[in-house]
């Protein structure tokens, strides 16, 4: 019988540990009610450390009526351009974000050390609640790092008609 109830108590704490991780991982739901009422959305690309000539980072950042594109190297900025928001483009952030499952991991992953790698972050808000999200990863070796998850490439290439000259502004600085 006293084997019974530690077999219970064990379960019931291994429910408890699996259920408070998933509330720490923002809701399916929580996201698409806060998406709904996008205001504000940045996308960051930082590139590994390589030699000046070589190194392009960039950011997309989404605000109102615009969207920015800039692109640096090393803190120097080498173009920065401009677009119209189009009327759906919070929608197509919003869904593109649903649709790839750009979430938070429940417990960020530490790189012990990897150096080299390139990281990206998203950071979207509303006007209630400006910094809603926020979340990076590193990608170093054959591992990512960090607090992000999903599939960033698919997403990427999801919103892409927002800055459809990105490859072409990032080549035009080399």
């Amino acid at each position: 019988m006293e084997h019974y109830w530690w077999g219970r108590l064990g379960l019931i704490l291994l429910l408890i540990v699996g259920f408070s991780a998933c509330k720490s991982v923002l809701s399916k739901k929580k996201m698409e009610e806060k998406l709904k009422h996008l205001e504000q959305f940045t996308y960051k690309f930082t590139d590994s450390s390589v030699p000046p000539p070589f190194h392009r980072s960039y950011r997309i950042v989404a605000e109102k009526d615009s969207l920015r594109l800039t692109v640096t190297s090393y803190g120097e900025t080498l173009a920065d351009k401009e677009y119209s928001m189009p009327e759906n483009g919070y929608e197509m952030i919003g869904n593109a974000l649903l649709k790839h499952k750009i979430n938070k991991r429940f417990k960020e992953k530490k790189s012990n050390g990897c150096v080299g790698g390139t990281s990206e972050a998203i950071s979207f808000g509303t006007k209630e609640a400006p910094n809603y999200f926020s979340a990076a990863v590193y990608h170093c070796g054959k591992d990512d790092y960090g607090n992000l998850i999903g599939d960033l490439d698919s997403f990427l290439l999801d919103i892409r008609p927002l800055t459809p000259d990105l490859k072409e502004v990032i080549k035009s600085t080399r």
